[in-house]
């Protein structure tokens, strides 16, 4: 998920690279989503056929209520003990390898752990000077739940101005995903959902591995979807598509 290609973070004071894994699509409607999460919030949601980072996703997390709510926050976290807001590459990703201990992340993973729900998310191939999209959705139709860490930051110079951010964990790409990219996003099943939510940090992390083998479906994109300007149902070619791999 993403163009293949390192960023790097460093207006954050950390200087670590990090995967790219930045697109993905939601187009499920909002009630099936609610009804899936078995959630509260989010009343209305256009479908959106190619997220971008830095735009406004929905996370699944822990509401101040105790109850599971869908909530929007902006896709590139900025720790909560940041000093400003970085106006470089932002920390879209976070690797499962290193999770618990990098300082941009660690004390999320210890208490702020959240779940991002997508249709699919875009991989490339590329084939000379090409990069042809596809689109790698579960088999079944079901939705994904990427695993997720989200953090509240409010600015030392302005207290009324805050957001709240998050990433997507990657991994090691499972044998579908591995010819067009070596790592994908964690992929946590839905039926591990607490247990990511709110398990401690060892069941937490028993989570963070590749999903199963010959669970994914790969189906060719438009590559007009490689502008991250394009996100209509464009994106996704209409034609009967071959299945990859």
């Amino acid at each position: 998920m993403g163009d293949g290609q390192v960023q790097q973070i460093s207006k954050v004071g950390l200087g670590e690279t990090l995967d790219v894994c930045g697109r993905f699509s939601l187009i499920l409607p909002i009630e099936d989503l609610l009804a899936f999460l078995g959630a509260e919030g989010a009343d209305v949601m256009p479908p959106r056929f190619n997220i971008a980072p830095t735009q406004e996703i929905l996370i699944l997390r822990d509401g101040p209520d105790g109850k599971k709510e869908l909530a929007p926050v902006r896709w590139g976290l900025l720790p909560s003990w940041a000093k400003d807001f970085p106006s470089g590459a932002p920390l879209i990703n976070a690797r499962c390898e290193t999770v618990a201990t990098k300082p941009s992340f660690r004390d999320a993973f210890r208490s702020r752990r959240c779940l991002v729900p997508a249709s699919g998310f875009y991989e490339w191939k590329k084939e000379g000077r090409k990069r042809l999209p596809f689109h790698i959705t579960h088999r079944d139709g079901r939705p994904m739940l990427f695993a997720g860490l989200w953090e509240h930051w409010q600015d030392p110079a302005d207290p009324k101005r805050t957001v709240d951010s998050c990433a997507i964990i990657t991994c090691q790409a499972c044998p579908e995903v591995r010819p067009l990219h070596d790592r994908m996003p964690v992929i946590v099943p839905a039926s591990s959902c607490e247990d990511w939510l709110r398990g401690d940090t060892e069941l937490a992390s028993s989570l963070l591995v590749p999903c199963s083998c010959g669970d994914l479906l790969l189906i060719p994109a438009n590559p007009i979807m490689n502008s991250g300007e394009v996100e209509g149902p464009e994106c996704l070619q209409k034609e009967k598509q071959e299945e990859l791999f």
